[in-house]
């Protein structure tokens, strides 16, 4: 339970369960539960890909605050305005996958990535499993009692229309220039299109809190 314990341990923990030494990753996780032990959900990423990304900058990188993974800070910035009035799901949909970032409230509690090939009704049947798998693990209370959705493939209506239905609960897309605190410069309003830039957006945005979606430590790869 203590945070000290868990920061010395989490990664010798977690190395039992990688096809690679934790040595080549970079490690963030945040508590998502505690009662006589800790419930944590941890993310990782290769040190070597972030080395990649960075080397892009050339010898004199820019001042990078914050490395988070792919939907997660679209869902923490939803999160954190309140826009989950309880348990949630952020759908991102691209081209060839999808992500399913699960909320309760303020809290991220699991992501899952599937395979998406335009078949929104083999999504559906998956997520389902997915989401009655986390209930019967006590991973989540309910049932998500809303989707939104971000993401280049969320622009079909059969996406939405299929969610809809196969789930009978509110499906939104994310717009999250909508959100109070964000106003846009007049110059971008004309071109914006939310779901392909709602990424970049709470990148930009993104206020990063321990505890609240993943940041890994820079530091680690530059030295």
């Amino acid at each position: 339970r203590e945070e000290k314990k868990i920061r010395q341990t989490i990664a010798y923990e977690l190395e039992t369960l990688l096809p690679y030494g934790i040595d080549d990753c970079l490690l963030d996780y945040n508590i998502i539960g505690q009662t006589r032990h800790s419930e944590i959900l941890s993310a990782l990423v290769s040190r070597f890909a972030v080395k990649e990304r960075i080397s892009l900058f050339g010898e004199n990188p820019p001042f990078i605050g914050t490395i988070m993974i792919g939907a997660l800070p679209v869902a923490s910035l939803l999160s954190e305005s309140g826009q989950f009035t309880g348990s949630g799901l952020l759908l991102e949909i691209g081209d060839r996958e999808a992500v399913a970032v699960f909320v309760e409230g303020e809290k991220i509690v699991q992501v899952r990535h599937f395979a998406f090939g335009g078949n929104a009704g083999n999504l559906c049947r998956e997520l389902a499993n997915t989401m009655a798998c986390l209930k019967w693990d006590g991973i989540m209370g309910e049932t998500p009692a809303q989707i939104f959705l971000t993401g280049a493939g969320s622009q079909m209506n059969s996406v939405k229309e299929e969610l809809v239905r196969f789930f009978s609960l509110p499906v939104e897309a994310v717009d999250l220039s909508s959100l109070n605190e964000i106003v846009l410069p007049d110059e971008i309003k004309g071109s914006w299109k939310a779901p392909i830039m709602n990424q970049a957006l709470a990148l930009a945005v993104h206020d990063y809190k321990k505890g609240q979606g993943f940041n890994f430590p820079l530091v680690e790869v530059v030295k």
